[in-house]
């Protein structure tokens, strides 16, 4: 447990019983923690939670006493809201405030930091589509903190027991980190959703042969990395095979359009080709007819 003047600060107080802080608040009470209040907009979801955990569901205003360290784990556009509010009524005998937003820094958590507390974001780098899913990744994921001192030591700390891996960030990271994550995890949904269409329009089904084929290409990413897991047709410097590709996307200007910027993005990573195959390749994909 995370330790404070010779004592151990294991009671929690959480206000957002969503998906990610549900999981926290289950993923600390296993691991001996005490949750001693939940709020949250919803009060049945609070009670739900509270339930689940051994806590009790409590005003905005009440949430803070008796606890030792505080999650704010609502949406990003209500954490500095909330932070006022319980500074309103007081932070009681907390030491830290949290949230968990991956694009928000810690010093939106002003009103804590100016009451002395320390105050720290302390991102789950995972993509949780449910609570069931959630807790089970929570315990396996990497996290990124950034704070003020206090902040960081007290989430070091707190991850450190929990046997969580981190790393430490600078605020002024927070968006280029996020921005990086939403390209791992929300674009490739969105990538692999084009994919599924273009395949469905065969009358193949995603788990005929394209799921594993997207699983299989992360799994070399992971052992090799991403330069040495690009195939295809770039990779070996096919202008006839692209061409082909630009021909049957010409119906679809948008998908057309992602083509070519995707292809212009994976020629950086195709180091084995010789300047006038990357040069043919450039103008292709840029529209450029070759003189």
């Amino acid at each position: 447990m995370s330790v404070c003047e010779g004592k151990l600060l294991k009671k929690i107080g959480l206000i957002g019983a969503g998906v990610v802080g549900s999981a926290l608040a289950s993923w600390l009470q296993d691991s001996g923690y005490e949750i001693t209040a939940i709020a949250s907009r919803s009060h049945s979801s609070a009670q739900r939670l509270a339930t689940r955990v051994g806590s009790r569901a409590v005003e905005i205003e009440d949430v803070a006493t008796g606890c030792q360290l505080l999650f704010i784990t609502t949406p990003d556009q209500a954490i500095a809201q909330v932070c006022d509010q319980i500074a309103g009524f007081g932070f009681d005998s907390c030491q830290a405030v949290f949230h968990l937003s991956g694009a928000l820094s810690s010093q939106i958590l002003v009103p804590a930091k100016e009451a002395g507390l320390g105050v720290a974001s302390m991102h789950p780098i995972g993509s949780f589509a449910n609570i069931q899913q959630a807790r089970k990744s929570l315990p396996h994921s990497w996290y990124t903190i950034e704070g003020n001192p206090r902040g960081r030591e007290l989430a070091a700390e707190l991850l450190t027991r929990l046997g969580a891996k981190f790393r430490q960030i600078q605020p002024q990271q927070k968006p280029l980190y996020h921005t990086a994550a939403v390209f791992a995890s929300n674009y490739l949904v969105s990538l692999l959703s084009v994919a599924e269409e273009l395949w469905q329009q065969l009358g193949l089904e995603p788990s005929e042969g394209l799921w594993e084929l997207a699983g299989g290409t992360l799994a070399n990413i992971h052992r090799l990395g991403t330069a040495q897991s690009l195939t295809g047709p770039i990779q070996r410097g096919d202008l006839d095979t692209v061409a082909l590709h630009l021909e049957v996307l010409a119906a679809k200007p948008a998908y057309l359009k992602l083509y070519k910027q995707l292809g212009l993005a994976a020629l950086k990573l195709a180091d084995d080709l010789n300047e006038k195959q990357k040069q043919s390749l450039t103008l292709l994909l840029r529209g450029v007819d070759e003189e």
